[in-house]
């Protein structure tokens, strides 16, 4: 991860990089994030450790005994946080109907052991389907969860403060504010920046859209992996096209909503 993470920096200047773990492997992942901290110059580094549910649904849920060391990881990156100012720590719940009703009771299952942990700390997403990315297309959504479980997300929303303390903040207020209308026309609520402003490149070097979004655009390997000429192609304007026409899965997962809320922000200043 580190040399990935020294490529990007090497190669792009990125301003941001973020990235999710399960949590696991405690020492290996505060071993990679000190050494980006102390020897690359990432202006700013966030990692996400995704709890989903109190400790024994959580387990039950990745099919391992993974809670006791997320939480271990996220109390050392917690540590990690005060020492270097350009690094950040979050707590990652997606929520599905595989753990509804469970968002409070985790963040208090989690302020037991943390007992200074904010529900700042908290990012909160809405499963989504995708053969690309998570393997999940069989799963079935209830319509009438949807509406449901963003009253969870907004009743949750509702411990925290009012005032936006950083860019980041404000993409995520933004993206639970929008969530209730994607949740109920099932549309995305901002035209979307998928293919204009970032693309899904999987462990494989397959590049797509986005991570729902299935249309294989090229393989990093089969281009010498040269991503403008496939930014460039004919196939990937016909595609944006679809994008444009609302002709794709549709969705409002923040790996793609982020950049589409910066990509029409001043739609989000009038509200």
């Amino acid at each position: 991860m580190f040399e990935i993470i020294k490529s990007f920096e090497k190669h792009t200047h990125p301003y941001l990089i973020n990235c999710t773990t399960n949590g696991y492997l405690t020492p290996r992942i505060l071993e990679c994030v000190e050494s980006v901290l102390k020897k690359l110059s990432i202006p700013r580094l966030i990692l996400v450790v995704s709890i989903d549910a109190p400790r024994e649904l959580h387990n039950k849920l990745r099919g391992i005994k993974v809670w006791d060391n997320a939480v271990s990881t996220f109390k050392e990156l917690r540590k990690l946080s005060k020492i270097y100012k350009n690094f950040s720590t979050y707590v990652g719940f997606t929520l599905s109907q595989l753990n509804f009703g469970k968002l409070e009771e985790t963040f208090y299952s989690l302020k037991s052991i943390i007992p200074d942990l904010s529900p700042e700390e908290f990012h909160v997403n809405f499963v989504h389907l995708s053969d690309v990315y998570y393997k999940n297309t069989g799963l079935k959504i209830p319509k009438d969860f949807k509406i449901r479980a963003y009253q969870e997300i907004r009743n949750f929303w509702k411990k925290r403060g009012k005032k936006y303390f950083n860019i980041v903040d404000f993409l995520e207020r933004r993206y639970i504010d929008l969530l209730e209308r994607y949740l109920k026309t099932g549309k995305t609520p901002l035209p979307c920046k998928a293919l204009n402003s970032s693309i899904f490149i999987d462990a494989e070097g397959n590049i797509y859209p986005c991570t729902i979004f299935n249309k294989k655009l090229a393989n990093l390997r089969e281009i010498d992996y040269d991503i403008k000429k496939m930014w460039n192609s004919k196939e990937a304007n016909e595609v944006r096209k679809l994008i444009k026409q609302n002709k794709c899965p549709q969705c409002w997962t923040p790996c793609e909503a982020y950049q589409t809320i910066v990509g029409n922000i001043w739609k989000q200043i009038r509200f």
